[in-house]
């Protein structure tokens, strides 16, 4: 059973909650009950990621005291990890059957509501922990959240100005207050509220994105760049396009450039979302001049409105953009231009789950609109969900054959399920409709390294190399097509030359380190698998990890 990204992570916080204290055990559980050795062995296993011999060990535990709520809880969790929702909403209710006024079996219940995306019975069950435990400042912590989820931000932030009178040391709160009042454009408060979580947590990652969010906004590119930098080496796409944002903005294009290709090292989609050589700066500058002072003179006129927000959008103001869109809905409910652009604003700041919402009132107001389902498509990959998003690329391609960027997409979608041979028949069609799409020739030659066709994917790679001479993607590439036809040489020296132009590039290191262990250079294989290891993190081919053993024995 594959279980997602985000249930794993949420699982996970579930976990971490409890062995730090954070959920506390149920009365009927003390340190001298019989069945407490055996939760807590549950836990354990657990944490290792066993939960089958968590849920045996809770089951004798049930067997030993069936009254225990808490037994019930954390048995629903464990089922809920497995995806077996039912049980593990019985268990809920059969620990709040035992004690109705049972706290955390209420806020285990809302954040599998919510993990589940029903927000308005996360809510309830919020509501339900609240009133029993109206001290508690986490719970209106996490309600505020799924006031936010909803797009209620004046709500959330009711609810995070009384966590911080609860606990005025909590992050947390502080941080997201901080988001929630940059999301209604009230740039000065959220300010204030980031820097005094900047305060309690010194460097911390969201309060840092959040910061340079606003001051991006408030073009203050200078404070943007420089807490962006401090995020760096960072795995999500959209934080280089932001900084990349900012230092065109500020003329810097030499560094623009690069962080753009980062953004698209990291999230190859982006290339159909925004074409960033075409962007001018200071003709899109005096286009929002203007429309601003249209909407002077017209502050209720819809197409200027949609003008400016999409304008916003190019410039990188997605918070502005977002404002514009949202202003559209209101004068005017039932267009779905306007929810689509919200959907790509929500997809830049990283809230793909709106994105989605927004997505889906635009096809609900116009269902014959391929681009709605394509984007909404990107929004749902972004999140993990794969088979959500062929879905939408499925339908997005029934709606318009000829969309070169819905099979573009669709054939990155089956790669990420490593269904290559799929991959490479979009590839395919996109090349048919447009043989100058770069990225399509370099991924084409990616899939046929999947299926281990190793000259075309040489053909592939040549190909993209002619289109976009020296790039390191392109030269390492080429390198793994060189190595699999045996020709070490040439491989070694494309992963030199990548390394050389993109020293922060795990896939060259790896190619290099291994042509260097074939060649019997042991220590420099080491040296190369061992910063291949560090660039990928959590990503790193534990294969490719093994060979250090094999070069230490």
């Amino acid at each position: 059973m594959t279980i997602s990204f985000f249930r794993k992570l949420s699982i996970g916080m579930m976990l971490l909650l409890m062995v730090t204290g954070s959920l506390t055990l149920a009365q009927d559980v003390t340190p001298t009950s019989p069945i407490q050795p055996l939760l807590d062995q549950a836990l354990q296993f657990a944490i290792q990621g066993d939960f089958e011999s968590a849920l045996d060990v809770l089951n004798q535990a049930i067997s030993i005291d069936p009254q225990s709520a808490q037994a019930y809880n954390t048995r629903s969790w464990i089922y809920f990890a497995q995806e077996e929702y039912e049980k593990a909403f019985a268990d809920l209710e059969q620990a709040l059957e035992i004690d109705p006024e049972f706290v955390e079996a209420y806020t285990i219940r809302a954040r599998f509501y919510e993990d589940l995306g029903d927000y308005e019975q996360a809510l309830a069950d919020y509501d339900r922990a609240i009133e029993l435990e109206p001290q508690n400042d986490f719970s209106y912590y996490q309600r505020a959240r799924m006031y936010a989820a909803l797009a209620q931000y004046d709500a959330a932030i009711a609810d995070l100005d009384r966590s911080i009178n609860l606990n005025s040391d909590f992050y947390g709160s502080y941080n997201n207050r901080a988001w929630y009042k940059y999301l209604l454009g009230d740039y000065e408060n959220a300010l204030t509220d980031v820097n005094r979580a900047l305060e309690i947590v010194p460097d911390g990652p969201s309060a840092l994105d959040t910061r340079a969010s606003i001051a991006f906004e408030t073009g203050d590119f200078e404070t943007a760049l420089e807490d962006l930098s401090a995020l760096m080496p960072a795995d999500r796409a959209f934080t280089y396009l932001k900084r990349a944002n900012a230092y065109r903005l500020m003329g810097d294009m030499e560094h623009a450039a690069a962080d753009y290709y980062e953004a698209l090292k990291r999230e190859t989609d982006l290339v159909t979302l925004m074409d960033t050589a075409d962007i001018d700066t200071e003709a899109l500058g005096r286009d929002i001049t203007a429309y601003t002072s249209r909407l002077s003179a017209a502050p209720d006129d819809v197409e200027t409105f949609m003008q400016r927000g999409h304008a916003y959008i190019e410039q990188g103001f997605y918070q502005r953009a977002l404002l514009d869109f949202e202003r559209v809905t209101e004068l005017e409910p039932e267009n779905a231009e306007a929810y689509k652009g919200m959907g790509l604003a929500h997809q830049y700041l990283f809230d793909y789950q709106l994105a989605v919402r927004d997505y889906t009132r635009a096809i609900a107001l116009q269902p014959d609109d391929a681009e709605a389902y394509s984007n909404r498509g990107l929004a749902y990959k972004l999140q993990t969900e794969v088979e959500a998003a062929l879905d939408d690329y499925n339908k997005a391609i029934e709606l318009q054959p000829d969309f070169t960027d819905a099979y573009f997409r669709r054939a990155n979608n089956y790669n990420t399920q490593r269904d290559f041979a799929s991959a490479n028949d979009d590839y395919n069609r996109v090349l048919e409709l447009d043989a100058e799409f770069e990225m399509a020739w370099y991924l084409r030659g990616r899939s046929w390294l999947g299926l281990e066709n190793f000259e075309n994917a040489l053909d592939d790679f040549n190909r993209f190399l002619e289109l976009v001479p020296d790039s390191p993607l392109g030269l390492s590439g080429r390198g793994f097509a060189y190595f699999s036809l045996q020709d070490l040489d040439r491989a070694f020296a494309d992963f030199d030359r990548a390394i050389e132009l993109d020293n922060g590039l795990a896939d060259a290191y790896a190619g290099r380190g291994i042509v260097q262990y074939f060649w019997g250079n042991r220590k420099a294989a080491e040296v190369d698998i061992l910063e291949y290891a560090r660039l990928a993190g959590d990503l790193a081919d534990p294969s490719i990890l093994n060979m250090i053993g094999r070069i230490d024995a």
